[in-house]
Formats: structure tokens, C-alpha cells, sequence
């Protein structure tokens, strides 16, 4: 009985207007897109560059106290999410494009230790028409344990 009636008490609290209107839905306005191409840019020459994730706290910090960008937060794993989540899907599409309209392909597996764990690249090697040669990753294992019986 006593639970019947918290459960009235909930559905009734749940469905008031108040609660409805507490959490407003997130819109992007021109200042959150312009900040959001900025941090994204960041991030694409974060990875051109080869610099580390952990490097981005403090060029971050940087960047917000030069140029008095309060909001810029291109932090260590906001970058690497950039990077995982956003980047890293796209280059794979734009990828898988070129390779649809290949016509010479190669692949090249190699594997090589590193400490305790077995690193296994995929490259492909494609002719482009339009920008020549092309080398790039299309996988990279990493297998625990320095055994070839699990390739």
C-alpha cells in the first residue's frame, strides 16, 4: 500500500510541468559550433603533428589564458575522445571510399613485439588516380602474450 502510493506521488511529481521545463534541450548556437570547429581543429593537428594527448592539458591551459578563450576545453581526454570518436570514424569512411575505387591493392601484415604485447599492423598499399600512392593503417591489434599461435 505504501509503495502504491510513493508511486502515485512520483508519477505525479514526474508529469509537472516544473519538471519538464528544469532541463532545457541542448541547441547549439553559432558561438557553441564556432568553438566546437575550433576545438576540433585542434585536435586534427594535434594528430598531424604526432604530439601526445597528455600534452593537450597544458597547451589547452595555454590557448585559454593567451587568447582569452574561457570555453576553449580541448583537455587530454576531450582530445582524444575528438580524436576516437570523430576523426578517426571519418578517416576510416573516407578510406573505405578510396578503396572501393582502387584498382591496384596491396596488404601488408607485419607484427613485432613490444615488451609483453604483440603489435599487429594492417596497411593497405593502393593507387590513387587522383593523389598517386597511398600507405595507410587499416588495423592495429594489439595481442597480449608473445605468441604467434594467436594470429
Amino acid at each position: 500500500m505504501i509503495i502504491s502510493k510513493q508511486k502515485n506521488r512520483t508519477c505525479k511529481h514526474a508529469t509537472n510541468s516544473s519538471v519538464r521545463t528544469f532541463f532545457t534541450p541542448l541547441r547549439a548556437d553559432e558561438n557553441a559550433l564556432k568553438l566546437a570547429s575550433k576545438e576540433v581543429t585542434f585536435v586534427y593537428h594535434t594528430i598531424v603533428h604526432s604530439q601526445s594527448f597528455n600534452s593537450m592539458t597544458c597547451t589547452s591551459e595555454l590557448i585559454r589564458k593567451m587568447f582569452d578563450k574561457k570555453k576553449f576545453t580541448a583537455a587530454r581526454t576531450k582530445t582524444r575522445d575528438i580524436a576516437v570518436n570523430v576523426i578517426a570514424p571519418y578517416a576510416v569512411q573516407l578510406m573505405k571510399a578510396e578503396l572501393e575505387k582502387a584498382k591496384f591493392v596491396s596488404i601488408l601484415i607485419d607484427a613485432s613485439n613490444h615488451k609483453a604485447t604483440k603489435l599487429v599492423p594492417v596497411i593497405v598499399h593502393y593507387f590513387s588516380t587522383t593523389t598517386g600512392v597511398k600507405n595507410k593503417i587499416l588495423e592495429f591489434s594489439n595481442l597480449p602474450g608473445e605468441f604467434s599461435i594467436k594470429l
